[in-house]
């Protein structure tokens, strides 16, 4: 995973692989119980090349933890 923010969020970029859905989640904190939610559209069907997904709604938070679900 290669994470990169911007004014526009943060960018996750990873390698995909075809018949693969990758979805992003975040959560506020890695203390358990972690609480990961799914990251309002983006979520992806894999196409076997590099691909990135965005959290719009991340930009201003103190601190956010990601992780990439593939199914």
């Amino acid at each position: 995973l290669a994470p990169m923010v911007d004014s526009s969020g943060m960018h996750v970029t990873f390698a995909s692989e075809t018949n693969k859905t990758y979805q992003l989640e975040w959560a506020d904190s890695l203390v358990s119980p972690i609480v990961w939610q799914s990251v309002t559209g983006a979520v992806v069907g894999g196409c076997g090349s590099p691909m990135s997904l965005c959290d719009t709604n991340g930009l201003g938070k103190c601190q956010r933890f990601y992780r990439l679900r593939i199914q």
